[in-house]
């Protein structure tokens, strides 16, 4: 990833107000003056007051994803950006004409402040600070079949791009060029969370441990599908309590600014996980998931 945040970074250099604004008369100013100006106008008709929906064809192309996306067979890419709401914004991508049946990407987000519970961190910097929050995001290939190796995750229709690291590498540099805090994401499946924690942490310490101990104890047995599909069917149980696990959506940060970076890696924080992990030891309830993967004749079996 770091490479490709760094090709990326270069182009990103050399994109101005007018490639990404099209119809716009202001003087031409770099990508990253254009972002540092804040917040969204009320009534921009700009993605997060960024680009409009020229410019945003222009950036897929000037960051090789057109080009991705015709190598995975997918042609004729189209867009539409919806600013309705003036706080949350909309943009969808599609291989085709603009109908539900051809989208490969949906994005929701926004940019503003979060407050977290108070008394939830301990130490966590009290001042105001901004974020991109990714309220919703899809990548899929409706001209794609599922492939043995590749099975169906819960609430996939359709595969993955395979492009989610060119896109999170995108956004991270918008979000840093336009001077945010962070990202924060808010993953409806336990298996997007999971796979986001690669480069996200959670913002509360006992969700962190929760995952960290979720794939110390199933994931050297089990697969990740076999993982996610038993977190959906709630099969996980918690021998500490005798509860079973249920997922509860929660918040993950990409921290971007130094006091964000030092609190999430700071021994206060570090020691609020290790303490919460002694309230989790997890097992797979393997009667019960097989007998849900049986109802719902999923391709792969328990062995």
């Amino acid at each position: 990833m770091i490479k490709l945040l760094r090709e990326y970074k270069k182009i990103a250099k050399k994109i101005t107000k007018s490639d990404i604004q099209a119809g716009c008369d202001d003087e031409e100013i770099t990508l990253e003056s254009l972002l540092n100006f804040g917040r969204i106008q009320s009534k921009s008709k700009l993605f997060l007051g960024i680009f409009s929906n020229a410019g945003l064809k222009y950036m897929l192309n000037q960051f090789h994803l057109i080009e991705e996306l015709e190598n995975l067979g997918l042609t004729n890419i189209t867009s539409e950006i919806e600013t309705s709401d003036s706080h949350t914004h909309k943009l969808y991508i599609y291989s085709g004409e603009p109908n539900p049946s051809n989208v490969i990407c949906e994005l929701v987000a926004k940019k503003g402040p979060l407050h977290f519970e108070k008394g939830l961190l301990k130490n966590y910097p009290k001042v105001q600070m901004n974020f991109l929050q990714i309220e919703w995001l899809l990548l899929q290939n409706p001209k794609k079949r599922f492939a043995d190796d590749r099975p169906r995750l819960p609430g996939q229709s359709y595969p993955g791009l395979g492009l989610g690291k060119n896109l999170m590498v995108l956004i991270m540099i918008l979000a840093q060029n336009a001077g945010l805090d962070g990202i924060i994401n808010k993953p409806h499946f336990f298996h997007t969370a999971f796979m986001f924690t690669k480069k996200f942490v959670f913002v509360d310490p006992y969700k962190q441990a929760e995952i960290e101990m979720l794939s110390k104890d199933l994931l050297k047995k089990y697969s990740f599908y076999h993982l996610s599909w038993a977190s959906f069917f709630e099969c996980i149980v918690n021998e500490k309590t005798g509860s079973v696990f249920h997922w509860e959506p929660d918040f993950l940060i990409f921290p971007m600014t130094k006091r964000l970076l030092k609190y999430f890696d700071s021994k206060e924080y570090k020691k609020q996980v290790m303490m919460y992990k002694n309230d989790f030891k997890y097992r797979l309830d393997e009667d019960k998931y097989k007998q849900m993967i049986e109802e719902h004749n999923l391709v792969r079996k328990l062995e």
